[in-house]
């Protein structure tokens, strides 16, 4: 039985990228108390380094490990 799909809601997507920027803001906070050593990987620091260069160059990205749905 195919996947019913909802509609867009560009609110819903605004939401989770910004509930992951909020999680990975308070993870470096935590460290950084912590004092320990970390790196961002992945599409969110593809991000942080493209938007010091060029803020409209950003893009969202799929997060690693997590597979596409079929």
């Amino acid at each position: 039985m195919p996947a019913s799909l909802q509609p867009v809601s560009w609110q819903r997507m605004s939401d989770a990228l910004e509930n992951v920027r909020r999680r990975l803001l308070r993870a470096a906070a935590a460290l950084d108390a912590a004092q320990v050593p970390y790196a961002v990987v992945g599409g969110n620091a593809a991000a942080a380094w493209v938007s010091r260069v060029d803020e409209a160059a950003v893009r969202n990205t799929r997060a690693c490990g997590h597979p596409a749905a079929p």
